[in-house]
């Protein structure tokens, strides 16, 4: 996996992206439209991610920032967080970002860096494409396309049966899942490396797929 190069610096990011957040230092909303046939892609370096699929075409975004305590250093590393919006016609992306990387592109963060939480309000009938670089994200309610690439961390995705086509979790080093296993699911890999579970026998359109570096990949069929 392309995530595997990275590796190092996204292990040692998830250490400092650990820090308990006590004090909100900081509250970023943002709202817009999308038309029928757009795609929506969101990009989060750091943080915890919750999307849910909601009717309607607006796109609901709340951005939090948390520091353990009141500290300069911890606030001087908020100011780094950019939200950025950008329509390209078909695709929208929205990207929660640290403006500053080293030369690698890799995300440099201080030893105080804040937490991010990440909360999507998302037009359910969309196609949804999201890459996260650390943390956990869950993705619920949503009836389309999914496609999820995480560097480390936990990634869900809960979904309608009925609307699910073919499924592909994939987790470089950790626990690749899809619960319930209806008949016809597929499974491979050696204990805690290269695991991966695919379905693609569904009644429905949507094509969900997950891939995880590090850390745990999960899709779970509702009824």
């Amino acid at each position: 996996m392309r995530f595997f190069f990275m590796l190092t610096a996204l292990m040692l990011v998830a250490v400092s992206a650990q820090a308990g957040g006590d004090v909100e230092i900081d509250r970023i909303d943002r709202s817009f439209e999308l038309t029928s046939q757009q795609e929506l892609e969101i990009t989060v370096d750091v943080g915890e991610v919750r999307i849910d699929g909601v009717s309607g075409d607006r796109v609901e975004l709340e951005v939090r920032v948390f520091c353990e305590r009141r500290d300069r250093r911890c606030e001087r590393e908020a100011e780094k967080l950019r939200v950025e919006i950008d329509d390209r016609g078909s695709l929208v992306q929205v990207k929660v970002r640290r403006r500053a990387h080293d030369n690698d592109g890799d995300i440099k963060l201080g030893d105080d860096a804040p937490d991010v939480e990440v909360y999507a309000r998302v037009p359910r009938n969309h196609e949804l494409e999201v890459e996260m670089g650390v943390g956990d994200l869950e993705v619920a309610g949503m009836e389309n396309d999914q496609r999820v690439e995480l560097g480390v961390g936990a990634a869900v995705i809960r979904i309608d049966e009925d609307t699910v086509a073919t499924v592909d979790v994939e987790v470089g080093v950790g626990d690749a899942d899809l619960s319930p296993r209806p008949r016809g699911t597929d499974s491979s890999g050696f204990f805690f490396l290269g695991n991966e579970v695919s379905w693609t026998r569904g009644p429905g359109d949507a094509h969900v797929e997950v891939e995880v570096g590090v850390g745990e990949g999960e899709v779970v069929l509702v009824d």
